[in-house]
């Protein structure tokens, strides 16, 4: 009898303790009104399932995992959830995967920024929205994997996710793009589909299909438009964009703006050409990363600095007037002037070299005057 007795404590102890240990093995809770997840300790992978959208969160509302957040190391959202709520998994600092099954429309604004632990995301062909900075600061992000076309990323709503700033290497359909072309069936490529994609080693679009302003900002890899384009800017500045160089026909000021900002990164050369140039200026947002060479004409009076730092990579520059134009606010230069070569008249060789600013430069004759 005190056998038996013993016997059943045991059990009932065993039992509880086995309890407890399936108990402590995950961890479930909900985060949509139809949606769930479950979070397991020992793989550190927290499932989200449901159907619908998750929901979005901001300074006041924490996601119920914020505790233990940097617990997590993997995130798997299967078939069924339609959206990655907002600032959902900010600063899961030792998240490591991402994995969205098929179904998946929106990723919103800030849900995977300053995972700075990611190294790989699974985007299904469904997606329709990626929200602004939603990869911000996704410093060592090494493969992404959409299952989808290269038409259909371009057809997707895209804001400044920063999805592709540190991206090394990218899959579309399983196949890694090293040379990116824009299908001619594309008549529209998407602001921010392709911004800081320098995973790349170049890209080729044709000139008839339409782009943003922000499509295809901040690359410097190199970059082929097919085709010729003219037209009138909002200054009415004449311009023709022909095999990656802009000529601009322009008397009086002319300001490299918002008008080119979204070929930035097909320009390689530019040309002005002007009777009485007063200025050449670029807007402090536009930034020209392929841009090598330009040529003044001989009537340009002056430059604005930031004419310089929105073509980082300008290595030579021809100019055709005979006095050295003048540089408005040179204090605000910021790298190394004598690495640009400056051509200028033969006769003018010594009065650029005498020049407070134009010395810094590498000058040399064009040979004629």
């Amino acid at each position: 009898m005190k056998n038996n007795i013993l016997l059943s404590v045991f059990l009932c102890f065993l039992i509880n303790n086995l309890s407890f240990c399936v108990e402590e093995k995950y961890h479930v809770g909900i985060c949509g009104d139809n949606v769930g997840y479950r979070y397991y300790y020992d793989s550190h992978i927290l499932h989200v399932m449901g159907s619908g959208s998750m929901w979005n969160y901001d300074g006041n509302t924490l996601p119920p995992w914020n505790k233990w957040k940097n617990g997590i190391e993997e995130v798997i959202v299967h078939e069924g959830v339609t959206s990655v709520g907002a600032n959902t998994f900010s600063s899961c600092y030792n998240l490591k995967r991402i994995c969205c099954e098929e179904g998946l429309l929106r990723i919103e604004h800030h849900a995977f920024d300053f995972c700075y632990g990611l190294r790989f995301v699974d985007i299904p062909s469904t997606l329709n929205y990626i929200g602004n900075l939603a990869f911000r600061e996704t410093k060592v992000l090494d493969t992404i994997q959409y299952r989808g076309s290269i038409k259909q990323w371009c057809g997707i709503n895209h804001k400044d996710s920063q999805i592709f700033m540190y991206a090394r290497n990218v899959f579309f359909q399983g196949k890694r793009i090293s040379n990116l072309v824009i299908p001619s069936d594309v008549e529209k490529v998407s602001n921010h589909a392709f911004s800081e994609a320098n995973f790349v080693d170049s890209i080729v679009l044709i000139s008839t299909t339409i782009i943003e302003d922000s499509s295809f900002v901040t690359i410097y890899k190199p970059a082929q438009l097919i085709g010729c384009l003219n037209g009138v800017s909002e200054r009415g500045q004449q311009w023709v964009l022909e095999n990656g160089r802009l000529t601009i026909i322009k008397d009086e000021e002319v300001r490299i703006d918002k008008s080119w900002k979204k070929y930035g990164a097909f320009l390689t050369s530019l040309s002005i050409i002007g009777s009485n140039v007063s200025l050449l200026f670029v807007d402090n947002n536009n930034s020209y990363m392929n841009l090598k060479e330009c040529t003044l004409p001989n009537s340009v009076k002056s430059i604005h600095p930031l004419f310089f730092k929105a073509c980082p990579h300008l290595r030579q520059i021809t100019i055709l007037c005979p006095i050295p134009p003048t540089v408005l606010w040179p204090e605000w230069m910021e790298f190394t002037l004598h690495e640009i070569k400056v051509i200028v008249p033969e006769n003018s060789v010594d009065k650029y070299k005498e020049h407070a600013f134009w010395q810094k430069f590498n000058i040399c004759s064009c040979g004629h005057n």
